[in-house]
């Protein structure tokens, strides 16, 4: 017997929750943050967060990254939306996060401090990225990163 109610509209995700992230390089380094708490606590992101009210993905993603990190940065390029789903607990909808993921370059002189929702801030060589516990599909986004920037590079006179 199905144990669908139907008199009852029971949706098994949310609505999309606005969010933005910069994945921002140093060299060939990648700056990356580890989550400090909620459901991807301890795993290693680019700096990130929620969208606010009125404010653009752009303006997010850059809020975020000094939030985060106390950097800033200027110059950065979409990449592409990154939609990450998260289950929440039993009879909890599902959230969907659609993520404006920005990349770009940091300045000569940059140290991060970790900060807000991060418990760490650092740049990461491209040969230690395997080794952290990363959010999902983390490790593409950063090599489309690298692609898009190469190219950003090459066509810059």
């Amino acid at each position: 017997m199905n144990q669908h109610d139907s008199d009852t509209q029971h949706d098994d995700v949310t609505e999309p929750i606005a969010a933005a992230s910069v994945l921002l390089f140093h060299n060939d380094d990648v700056l990356l943050v580890q989550r400090a708490g909620g459901t991807m606590a301890g795993l290693w992101s680019a700096p990130g967060g929620h969208v606010d009210p009125g404010e653009t993905d752009m303006a997010a993603a850059l809020r975020e990254l000094r939030e985060e990190t106390g950097l800033t940065a200027s110059n950065l390029v979409a990449l592409t939306t990154h939609i990450v789903r998260i289950d929440a607990a039993p009879e909890a909808p599902a959230r969907i996060y659609e993520i404006a993921v920005f990349a770009g370059t940091a300045g000569p002189y940059c140290t991060p401090r970790a900060s807000g929702d991060a418990a760490d801030a650092r740049f990461v060589a491209r040969h230690d990225l395997a080794a952290l516990p990363t959010t999902p599909g983390l490790e593409d986004l950063i090599e489309a990163a690298r692609r898009v920037l190469a190219n950003t590079d090459n066509g810059a006179s």
